[in-house]
């Protein structure tokens, strides 16, 4: 199961979030802030960071260039995508707000893939019939 954790100080939007990434099958973890964010990077292993650009104690611009530097998976979510240039983003992947649930799921997806661990199939060399 992919992990991932959701970087949203929003008391509206986080919960949202989380609800729909678990009903995707995927673990999620959140934070609210920048401070807290690094805490659970040091303690768990991610698939990707989903964070928001403004969080009360700095911006996720600082939290994505650390993912990244640790190999983990980056997407950012802002409702100031407009009003920056697009240097700011520094090449991670930005999603405007308001969002919808499809708009999110799918570029999870492009970046780590289904929440749903992958189904085995048989393949073994046995022909019944």
């Amino acid at each position: 199961m992919s992990r991932i954790l959701v970087v949203e100080d929003d008391p509206d939007i986080a919960p949202l979030m989380h609800e729909t990434l678990s009903r995707a099958g995927y673990a999620v973890a959140g934070a609210k802030t920048v401070s807290e964010a690094r805490s659970l990077l040091q303690s768990g292993a991610y698939d990707l960071v989903l964070t928001d650009w403004k969080l009360p104690d700095g911006s996720g611009i600082m939290l994505a260039r650390e993912a990244k530097a640790r190999g983990i998976e980056t997407l950012m979510i802002t409702g100031y995508a407009l009003s920056l240039p697009p240097a700011a983003f520094e090449g991670h992947d930005c999603l405007r707000k308001p969002l919808t649930a499809d708009d999110l799921l799918s570029a999870i997806r492009r970046h780590i893939g289904s929440g749903q661990p992958a189904i085995p199939t048989e393949t073994t060399g046995t022909h019944r019939g």
